[in-house]
């Protein structure tokens, strides 16, 4: 969906406090703590990098 909307491949999320581990584990960049989002901290891959791992989770499945 990223690289159909011109995103170049990247993702970002904002993750609930019981998450962050689980994203962290997936490889993405932690950001940070949004001020303005509910202080929920930030997420994302960046340029091509989601499609990396995507690649690999399914070879490792």
């Amino acid at each position: 969906m990223s690289i159909g909307a011109t995103a170049c491949g990247r993702v970002g999320l904002h993750s609930l406090p019981q998450a962050e581990d689980f994203y962290n584990r997936c490889g993405m960049t932690r950001i940070g703590p949004d001020p303005h989002y509910y202080d929920l901290v930030y997420f994302e891959y960046p340029d091509g990098v989601a499609g990396a791992q995507l690649t690999a989770m399914r070879l490792s499945i």
